[in-house]
């Protein structure tokens, strides 16, 4: 089963070609079309809530939760870390402080 990820811009990713976001996704989806002039900073394959690959065979979206997100990011410039907890802390967090920790 191949996937079709989504590619995000961002002001820190590098931009057109030069973006390996970029190249990856031209390589992945023949209906992906670079932009020279646009930052590609994130591919993201799997799942993650309202947002999810596509197979590319059929074009439709991905009905299997994945147990993962893989992300390639493609930096022009510094940007910061991000941390995940494992399900239960993601859960605990959620609950006490919603506003900053959406993922439940």
């Amino acid at each position: 089963m191949e996937l079709i990820g989504l590619v995000y811009s961002f002001d820190w990713g590098k931009i057109g070609n030069e973006s390996i976001v970029a190249q990856l996704a031209a390589l992945n989806d023949p209906a992906f079309k670079v932009q020279e002039n646009m930052h590609y900073a994130q591919l993201c394959i799997g799942s993650y809530p309202g947002e999810v690959a596509k197979y590319k065979e059929s074009g439709e979206a991905l009905t299997t939760e994945l147990p993962f997100m893989l992300k390639v990011l493609s930096m022009n410039k510094a940007i910061s870390l991000h941390v995940h907890p494992n399900k239960n802390k993601a859960e605990y967090l959620h609950l006490r402080e919603p506003k900053f920790y959406r993922d439940p």
